[in-house]
C-alpha cells in the first residue's frame, strides 16, 4: 500500500468512524451489556446506590425460571397471547391480497360511464340515510360517518383509480397510538359506536328468537355443522386430488389449509352461535353487546378484529400491488387462449407469480407478530384485564421497567430473540424451499 491508498483510507475511516461509535456506543454495547445482564440477578430495588447489596452472577437461573420456575405460568399465559393475536396474520394477508386485486383492477370514473343524472344517485342516497337517521335519532357521531362514507364514495367515483389506493392506504399514515386511542373510544361499552350499532341489532335477533321455536334455530345449528363437514370432505378430496396430479405446489397446498382452516372455523362458529341463540336469549333475558376491552372474553378477540382491519390497507397491500404490475401479461394470454376463466387465471398464474412475496409478507409478519403487541396492551388495555391481553413485548416492559428486575427482563429478552431466530430460520430454510419449487 503506496502513501496515497493509506491517506485515502485513512481518510474513509475517519469518515466512517462516527457511525462506527455510535453502532458501538448505542446498538453493539447495550446488546452485550444486556446478554451479559440475563445471567444475573440485578434487581434496582435491592442494588442500587442505597444498597450494599451485589449483583450476583445466577447463571441459567432466570432462564430456568421462565421454563418451569415461578415465572412459567406468566411467561407460558402472555406467550399464548402473543400467538392469538398473530392469527390476526393470515387473515390480514388474505385481505391485503384481496384488495390488491380490487385495487390493481381498471376503474374508469363515473364521468365516464354515466350520465349526469346517474351521477346524482350516490349524494341523494347519502342526503336521504342521513335524513333518515336524524329523524329516526340517531347518534350526531354515526350521522357524520355516513355523511363521511358517502363523500368518499362520490370521490372514487368521481376521479380514477388512484382515490381507492389512497382511500385504502390513508390511514396507514396516521401514527399507532392515535389509532388505538380510536378504537379504545369505538369499543366503550356503554358509548362506543360499536356497540351503539350492534344493540339494536342484538335486540331484533333477541325478539325474533324468542317469538319462533327453539328447535328451528338448534335445526339451522346442525346444519351449519353439516355444512362445515361436506365442505371439509370436499376441500380434502380436491387438495389430495391436485396435489397428487401436480396442479398444486407444496406452498399452494399450505396456503389452502390455512384458508380452509380459517373457513371451517367460521361455519362451525356460525352453528354454535345459532343453535345457542334460544338458550343465550332464555338465560340472560337478552342478547347483549359484548364489553370488549374489559371483558377477559372479548378483550383478545376485540384486538384480533382490529389488527385485521389494520392490516388491509397496510404495507403489503402495496407490495401486493407492485407484484401484480410485475406478473408478466403473456401468461394471462396463454391462459385466456386455454379457456381459463378468472379463478384458474389467478390459481394458476398470478398465485404462483406472488410466492415471493408472500414469503417475504409471512416472514416480516411473524417477526413483527411475535415482538408486537406492546403499544395496543399499554394504550388500550394495560395488558388488563387480568394480563388476558400482555404480550410478551409488553411482558418485558412490565418486569424490567415496572419491578425492575432488569435481569429477569434481559432474560426475556434474549428468550424472544431465540424464538424469533428460530422462527425466521424455520421460514427461510422451508419457505425459500417452497417459494423456489
Amino acid at each position: 500500500m503506496n502513501a496515497r491508498e493509506r491517506r485515502t483510507t485513512l481518510i474513509a475511516l475517519g469518515m466512517l468512524l462516527p457511525n462506527f461509535l455510535g453502532f458501538l456506543v448505542f446498538v453493539a454495547g447495550p446488546v452485550v451489556f444486556s446478554f451479559i445482564m440475563a445471567f444475573t440477578n440485578w434487581d434496582l430495588t435491592l442494588h442500587n446506590r442505597f444498597s450494599t447489596d451485589q449483583v450476583m452472577f445466577v447463571g441459567f437461573d432466570n432462564f430456568k425460571a421462565l421454563f418451569g420456575g415461578a415465572q412459567w405460568r406468566y411467561f407460558s399465559k402472555y406467550f399464548y397471547n402473543t400467538v392469538y393475536l398473530m392469527m390476526a396474520i393470515p387473515v390480514g394477508i388474505a385481505l391485503s391480497l384481496v384488495a390488491a386485486l380490487l385495487l390493481n383492477s381498471e376503474i374508469k370514473p363515473l364521468s365516464q360511464r354515466t350520465g349526469k343524472k346517474e351521477r346524482l344517485i350516490v349524494p341523494l342516497i347519502t342526503i336521504i340515510g342521513a335524513g333518515a337517521m336524524y329523524m329516526l335519532g340517531a347518534h350526531p357521531g354515526g350521522i357524520f360517518l355516513f355523511l363521511l362514507t358517502g363523500g368518499l364514495v362520490l370521490l372514487t367515483l368521481v376521479v380514477k383509480q388512484t382515490a381507492f389506493r389512497t382511500m385504502f392506504y390513508l390511514p396507514h399514515f396516521t401514527s399507532g397510538v392515535a389509532i388505538y386511542i380510536l378504537w379504545k373510544a369505538m369499543y366503550r361499552p356503554e358509548t362506543g359506536p360499536i356497540n351503539n350499532i350492534l344493540q339494536p341489532i342484538l335486540n331484533s335477533i333477541a325478539s325474533l328468537v324468542s317469538s319462533t321455536p327453539a328447535v328451528l334455530w338448534q335445526s339451522i345449528g346442525w346444519l351449519f355443522v353439516l355444512a362445515m363437514a361436506g365442505f371439509f370432505l370436499w376441500s380434502v378430496v380436491t387438495l389430495v386430488i391436485k396435489f397428487k396430479d401436480e396442479d398444486i405446489g407444496v406452498i399452494g397446498l399450505i396456503f389452502s389449509i390455512l384458508g380452509i382452516a380459517i373457513f371451517f372455523t367460521l361455519i362451525g362458529s356460525l352453528g354454535y352461535v345459532t343453535g345457542n341463540l334460544p338458550k343465550w336469549v332464555a338465560e340472560q333475558g337478552g342478547l347483549f353487546a359484548p364489553s370488549w376491552l374489559v371483558s377477559v372474553q372479548w378483550a383478545k378477540p376485540a384486538l384480533l378484529i382490529m389488527a385485521v382491519f389494520f392490516a388491509m390497507g397496510s404495507n403489503n397491500m402495496l407490495l401486493y400491488l407492485a407484484a401484480l404490475n410485475n406478473v408478466p401479461t403473456h401468461l394471462y394470454d396463454a391462459a385466456a387462449i386455454d379457456g381459463a376463466n378468472a379463478w384458474q387465471r389467478f390459481w394458476n398464474v398470478t398465485w404462483p407469480q406472488l410466492a415471493p412475496t408472500t414469503f417475504f409478507i409471512v416472514i416480516m409478519a411473524t417477526i413483527y407478530g411475535l415482538q408486537g403487541g406492546f403499544e395496543q396492551a399499554r394504550v388500550m388495555t394495560e395488558g388488563g384485564p387480568a394480563g388476558s391481553t400482555t404480550t410478551l413485548s409488553y411482558y418485558l416492559y412490565l418486569t424490567g421497567f415496572d419491578d425492575f428486575r432488569l435481569g429477569m427482563a434481559s432474560a426475556i429478552a434474549w428468550t424472544m430473540f431465540a424464538l424469533i431466530f428460530t422462527m425466521t430460520m424455520v421460514n427461510w430454510r422451508y419457505g425459500n424451499r417452497m417459494v423456489n419449487d
